[in-house]
């Protein structure tokens, strides 16, 4: 049997434990909120780049106009920022590559809007 310091030590050491895994589990507030933030810029990118889509369908000749960055923009995004949210690296990568397609895709269809 151990000693009454020594059983609120244990107790307290646990308690801490605890707090930290239930943390690292759900992610925190601050992940959450970054990974949101994200989310929400790769899906008005895409909007924005899918108005210029409809905008240039008088110049764009084909289905080989829209190409697969519409599916995915919002896939990858909404993958990334659950999986961000947690707190995991590769969530963080899913969103960073969802907006960089998102910005080349926009960036393209305003160029091809503005000749």
């Amino acid at each position: 049997m151990t000693s009454w310091p020594g059983r609120l030590t244990l107790a307290v050491a646990r308690a801490h434990t605890t707090g930290m895994e239930d943390q690292t589990a759900n992610g925190s507030r601050a992940s959450w909120t970054l990974a949101l933030l994200l989310w929400s810029s790769a899906m008005v990118l895409a909007l924005a780049s899918v108005v210029l889509l409809v905008l240039n369908l008088a110049v764009l000749h084909g289905p080989e106009a829209i190409g697969p960055e519409l599916v995915i923009v919002p896939g990858f995004a909404t993958v990334g920022a659950v999986v961000a949210a947690r707190r995991r690296g590769i969530g963080w990568w899913f969103l960073a590559l969802a907006l960089c397609v998102a910005m080349r895709e926009g960036a393209s269809r305003s160029t091809r809007c503005a000749r």
